[in-house]
């Protein structure tokens, strides 16, 4: 449970890449299966697909696709004012309703829906420099979650619930604003170096007393091409098209092919 709640910390840290090319109104990236043929990992048939269609830059469908042509996993998103409004997704005899609400351009609440049933309620409150976040889940009271930012520091602690555990988390910012030092409450610790790019070039863990490292490259559009470290190595291989974006990636770990994808990209105002 702790692990999970400070992954999920780490992940609303993340932002998402943006499109350099722009104009992007429908993506489809297929995934083929792996097959083990003379000894030798190879891409085969396509498994499945997931496409994503877009307006003036914004997600409005995702949805998976079977080799058939048949889609699955429909995801509907609205905006208001710029700021999404809700998701609807259909899963098979299932749909999920996801509802947003702001004050500004903060936002103010998160609601899940499951067949109209409310199954997940974040409420979010704002002081400052201090955001809260309070997780229900069935109605339940789950996890408190205060974000309290002083300068380039900021300083996380999780309450859960029913035992009322807390967990702390202190991240130092980059000058780009990016974590550039994670310290948990056990002193376990993660630096992250970047270039002058602002990619994330390198990190260094420390657990338990033992201390991993990892190194990071990256190709000229600024996609990853390697990933180093002493449990293993990941390295990636792209095609583009004449805009700059991949339409084919291939993934190795300790050099056999693990992954293999193609993406097709359709353009438009």
């Amino acid at each position: 449970m702790k692990r999970l709640l400070f992954v999920l910390i780490l992940l609303l840290l993340v932002g998402c890449q943006e499109d350099e090319s722009g104009l992007i109104t429908k993506e489809i990236i297929h995934y083929h299966n792996i097959e083990y043929i003379n000894d030798t990992y190879t891409a085969g048939e396509i498994s499945y697909s997931e496409c994503k269609e877009y307006k003036n830059g914004l997600l409005m469908k995702a949805y998976t696709m079977a080799p058939d042509g048949s889609h699955h996993n429909i995801s509907t998103y609205k905006y208001k004012r710029g700021l999404l409004d809700t998701i609807e997704r259909i899963d098979g005899i299932n749909e999920y309703f996801t509802e947003y609400t702001y004050a500004g351009d903060q936002t103010k609440s998160v609601k899940v829906y499951h067949n109209d049933v409310e199954i997940n309620k974040t409420l979010y409150e704002y002081n400052e420099d201090t955001v809260k976040a309070i997780i229900y889940i069935n109605g339940e009271l789950y996890s408190e979650s205060i974000e309290k930012t002083d300068g380039n520091m900021r300083y996380t602690e999780i309450i859960s619930y029913p035992d009322e555990t807390k967990h702390t988390l202190q991240i130092t910012l980059h000058e780009n604003g990016k974590a550039e030092h994670y310290l948990s409450e056990d002193g376990d610790e993660t630096t992250n170096v970047y270039d002058d790019k602002d990619n994330l070039i390198r990190t260094i863990s420390t657990s338990n007393g033992e201390i991993s490292e990892m190194s990071i490259s990256y190709d000229e559009h600024g996609n990853r091409v390697s990933e180093i470290s002493p449990f293993m190595t990941r390295e990636y291989e792209y095609v583009y098209n004449d805009k700059g974006d991949y339409v084919e990636k291939k993934s190795y770990r300790d050099g056999h092919l693990t992954k293999y994808i193609t993406r097709e990209v359709t353009y438009g105002k």
